[in-house]
């Protein structure tokens, strides 16, 4: 009986002790991303570890995925110039094969709005994020002038991001 009074009572401790660790110790951190009026996402509004990298998904996505039909061109050098090589071309590859017609003939203007984005995975020099946002239809030929623009779809999203020379760069974006 003694031996079983033993393990109670060391029982007792543990849980007290965890009870009172518990109690005691200080809150962790938290930080809410800040949003601009229009509700975007204010890049740099998250803690250190994950600023750079999502900082560069909000702006690689809102980049990319906004577009204007009177200058699609800059605006993808500008979209490509926020990505790897390698998924710059491919994306200029499939941009050009599937927005630049439509949005020439119908004279498109969208944008994208970056809702939300965090850190999902992060190793070195390498990244995935996950993003919410909205893609808007601003202006086209099927809408009169100075209608509201049109939500066209609210996307969620997982961007992959490599750093090279420093600075961080959209290598995929998978929506899901």
């Amino acid at each position: 009986m003694k031996r079983l009074d033993q393990v109670l009572l060391a029982v007792v401790l543990v849980v007290a002790a965890a009870v009172g660790w518990f109690a005691t110790r200080d809150e962790p951190t938290h930080k809410e991303p800040a949003a601009e009026k229009d509700g975007s996402y204010v890049i740099g509004s998250l803690p250190e570890d994950g600023e750079k990298p999502v900082g560069a998904c909000a702006q690689g996505l809102a980049t990319a995925l906004s577009y204007d039909h009177r200058s699609l061109a800059e605006g993808l050098d500008r979209a490509t110039a926020l990505m790897t090589d390698e998924f710059g071309k491919r994306f200029r590859d499939t941009f050009e094969k599937t927005t630049t017609k439509d949005a020439t003939a119908k004279k498109v203007v969208t944008r994208a709005v970056v809702r939300g984005a965090g850190l999902a995975t992060s190793d070195g020099d390498a990244a995935t994020c996950l993003a919410f946002l909205d893609q808007v239809l601003v202006r086209s030929d099927g809408i009169d002038k100075g209608s509201e623009p049109v939500k066209v779809s609210q996307n969620r999203v997982t961007v992959t991001l490599r750093q090279v020379d420093g600075t961080w760069l959209v290598d995929d974006i998978e929506p899901f």
